[in-house]
């Protein structure tokens, strides 16, 4: 199977990484398949944070089961917490 590079554009607590991090996966792996990827990246001790997070493109933040065809750059949004 083929693969594509995925940019990930940081924000919040991500930006420490930098404005942009870019992971390979798969053609056509979904959301989560990806979300993994930048968990592996960035180590396991950001896991659980990265899984909480929520994965966006210019139209919205997208479902765990969007399947991604072709490199594109994506937004990677941390839980946000307030009061």
């Amino acid at each position: 199977m083929e693969g594509i590079r995925v940019s990930i554009r940081c924000f919040g607590m991500f930006r420490q990484f930098g404005d942009v991090i870019d992971v390979d996966v798969n053609t056509d792996s979904s959301v989560e398949v990806i979300k993994s990827a930048i968990a592996n990246y960035l180590g396991e001790k950001y896991r659980d944070i990265v899984d909480h997070s929520v994965l966006a493109n210019d139209s919205g933040i997208l479902p765990g089961e969007y399947i991604v065809h072709t490199p594109m750059e994506l937004s990677i949004l941390p839980p946000v917490c307030g009061g």
